[in-house]
């Protein structure tokens, strides 16, 4: 985690997806003219290629998207 740049990484040592090297960055932007937030959230994994396309929905669909409706939620 680093405060200064407002920037988080974090990696996923074990999951019952089948995903390797799984590890993702989020980062907090202010958008000066209206005192609000710009939230980036992505990642990275490797995966069987038959696995790939079900896992990138699932990242995406199942965790980036809630996971961003919670914070806007939250904070907005």
């Amino acid at each position: 985690m680093d405060d200064d740049d407002r920037t988080y990484w974090y990696e996923i040592l074990e999951s019952p997806l089948p995903v390797r090297r799984a590890h993702g960055h989020v980062r907090v932007l202010p958008v000066t003219d209206t005192g609000q937030a710009f939230v980036e959230w992505w990642g990275d994994f490797s995966a069987d290629a038959a696995d790939e396309e079900a896992m990138s929905k699932t990242f995406t669909r199942g965790i980036y998207r809630p996971g961003l409706e919670t914070l806007k939620k939250r904070f907005g």
